[in-house]
């Protein structure tokens, strides 16, 4: 058991969920280790959205807001991992995610008439 990886499982947001730029994304997550877990880490390939989270204890739900900007527009990849007290770090779980621009709505524009001038006699 000294040489087990912490365990990681997803709760939210769901695999492949659309998400929109500017709009707070929460990541919730279980992290579990028979030693404990000393820390978390949430990441986007090599930028480090979170973290870390350390000293965590045995089992913990651990919570992160996220705000994806205009530069992750696009299909995304959320890696989260623990460390236990041994040290031992867990492979990373996924979380996919597709991340969208919000859509800006344009006025219609508006046309008016202008009444017709009548010679006044």
């Amino acid at each position: 058991l000294e040489s087990q990886a912490p365990l990681v499982t997803v709760v939210g947001p769901q695999d492949a969920a659309v998400v929109s730029v500017g709009q707070p994304v929460e990541l919730v997550i279980v992290a579990s280790d028979h030693a404990g877990v000393n820390s978390v880490l949430f990441n986007i390939g090599n930028d480090l959205l979170g973290g870390p989270i350390e000293e965590v204890g045995v089992t913990a739900i651990m919570r992160h807001s996220w705000t994806p900007t205009d530069a992750d527009e696009g299909p995304i990849t959320i890696f989260i991992t623990a460390t236990n007290v041994n040290g031992i770090t867990s492979e990373p779980s996924t979380i996919d995610l597709t991340v969208v621009a919000v859509a800006t709505s344009t006025p219609e524009p508006t046309v008016e008439a202008i009444p017709e001038a009548t010679p006044e006699n």
